[in-house]
């Protein structure tokens, strides 16, 4: 049976959402061997390769780079707030514990740390005490 043009290309969209021949499959209602035969004839791997190139070529930065550049812009927050608590003035000391638990907090969601869910809530308390 040949497939119309319009089931091919609803074919690939399946793929490009789940690159297996088993879902393409399910979602187009067709046999595991006929997803397959398009899979390897059409070359999908790489046709959806090469789209995901361009498009984070286009974008600059793929979703994964910028959580990984999320995860470092948090350690350095905390890294500024840690600096920060040194300091021997209150408001500097205030700023610092927010840039830490806003470094914590970035880094866990970018991460994908769920902070809903019976974690700990992150809490800094800075105790300014002056000397005689």
């Amino acid at each position: 049976m040949k497939l119309t043009t319009a089931k091919i290309a609803e074919m690939f969209n399946a793929y490009c959402e789940k690159p297996t021949g088993y879902y393409v499959a399910q979602k187009c209602s067709i046999s595991q061997n006929t997803a397959k035969k398009y899979i390897k004839k059409e070359n999908w791997p790489k046709k959806l390769k090469d789209i995901t190139d361009r498009a984070i070529k286009k974008v600059g930065e793929s979703a994964e780079q910028r959580v990984t550049r999320h995860i470092q812009l948090g350690k350095d927050m905390q890294g500024v707030g840690v600096k920060g608590l040194k300091s021997t003035k209150p408001k500097a000391a205030t700023e610092a514990g927010k840039l830490i638990v806003d470094g914590v907090r970035i880094e866990r969601e970018a991460a994908g740390d769920d902070l809903g869910k019976g974690d700990a809530n992150i809490q800094i308390n800075v105790l300014y005490v002056k000397g005689d």
